[in-house]
């Protein structure tokens, strides 16, 4: 699935509409429906600020985007977390 059906899916399940997703992102509308459209890709920060407006953990919508490795699948959240910090990410 692209990331635009994603969005699309996203939105609709949540029950919000176009304009609800805009605002929550701080886009305009015409931009969202961009994003829908797939005409622009939608920046990290905006995916992110919609699947928590939307209460959609952000693992299902980049889900069908990640490497599928064992490594990935057995490593607990909090575990990367820990390993970005001591490489100097400045993830929370």
């Amino acid at each position: 699935m692209l990331l635009k059906d994603k969005l699309i899916w996203m939105r609709k399940t949540s029950g919000k509409t176009q304009a609800q997703m805009a605002k929550a992102c701080c886009a305009s509308l015409r931009t969202w429906k961009n994003y829908e459209q797939g005409k622009y890709d939608i920046p990290t920060m905006r995916l992110v600020a919609v699947s928590i407006y939307c209460c959609i953990d952000l693992r299902c919508i980049l889900g069908d985007f990640m490497p599928k490795t064992e490594e990935l699948k057995e490593t607990p959240t909090e575990d990367i977390s820990t390993e970005l910090k001591k490489k100097g990410s400045n993830i929370e």
